[in-house]
């Protein structure tokens, strides 16, 4: 088995065993859990040093297999084939313990300069809810955003014309996490309507429940305050509007939305600026 890593270090091996977990299974009463690299269904002596082969249901497969002492983890996966989703992969990090909160006091543009903030590891690979996006809503969000069939068919490899297709919902056209609305300093008032929708991946029943961070001046309202999921994979949609009085031109104003359930917690950033 050959295939390429973005690690820039070299193994100290050239070959390392591999092993299906099923065959690793603690007894043959845990060969079905085993199979999927569940909990503790694997026997560490059967484990250690090797790469394990595990099928996907859950995630976290890579952090259970090298707890016990695996070296790799390869999982088959053929349930999600959504692009915007993240899948777990062994890695190691860091934490830097001397690091300071992102501020704009430090970074004067705010989430243009930092982002959503700097991934977790751990949280990442197991997310509770993620933001559905397919090859298609990519090009409705180019369109949207002005560029032509003849430019887009170039990335895509195929003749597209922006003016037949269905335009993508909301404000910015995109079921993106974060948020960003433009205001004009000539006028009274802004409003952006943003339509999302995201899919539990975490375990069900559960309830997110929203709460908004608004900053002065700005009105930042959810509907529903409530996204009920009665099992895995199931999807909900809700809206998120803005409203901003004028702001002075360059200026920046960050708020955001955070969905909270009784294991999860997922953050979206919304940015409110005058450019």
């Amino acid at each position: 088995m050959q295939g390429e890593g973005v690690s820039t270090f070299s193994p100290k091996q050239k070959q390392y065993p591999l092993v299906n977990g099923m065959d690793a299974a603690r007894n043959s009463s845990r060969k079905e859990d085993a199979k999927f690299c569940d909990g503790d269904s694997l026997e560490p002596k059967k484990v250690k040093g090797k790469i394990v082969y595990c099928r996907f249901r859950t995630w976290g497969t890579d952090a259970v297999v090298k707890a016990i002492g695996g070296i790799g983890t390869i999982v088959e996966n053929d349930q999600f084939l959504d692009v915007a989703q993240i899948f777990s992969a062994p890695a190691t990090y860091v934490n830097e313990s001397t690091a300071k909160p992102m501020s704009q006091k430090v970074n004067k543009e705010a989430e243009f300069a930092f982002g959503a903030g700097q991934v977790n590891p751990t949280r990442a690979v197991n997310p509770g809810l993620v933001y559905d996006m397919d090859d298609f809503a990519y090009i409705q969000f180019l369109c949207h955003e002005g560029y032509n069939g003849s430019t887009l068919s170039v990335l895509i490899g195929s003749p597209i014309n922006c003016t037949s297709l269905l335009p993508g919902i909301g404000h910015d056209a995109i079921n993106y996490p974060s948020i960003q609305l433009s205001v004009k300093s000539n006028k009274d008032k802004t409003i952006g309507v943003f339509r999302r929708r995201v899919t539990n991946v975490g375990p069900g029943p559960t309830i997110y429940n929203a709460t908004i961070k608004s900053p002065k001046g700005v009105e930042i309202i959810v509907k529903p305050t409530s996204l009920i999921f009665s099992h895995t994979l199931q999807k909900r949609s809700f809206k998120v509007v803005v409203k901003a009085k004028s702001m002075a031109s360059m200026q920046i104003v960050s708020g955001s939305l955070i969905w909270r359930s009784a294991r999860y917690i997922v953050r979206s950033p919304i940015v409110i600026y005058s450019p």
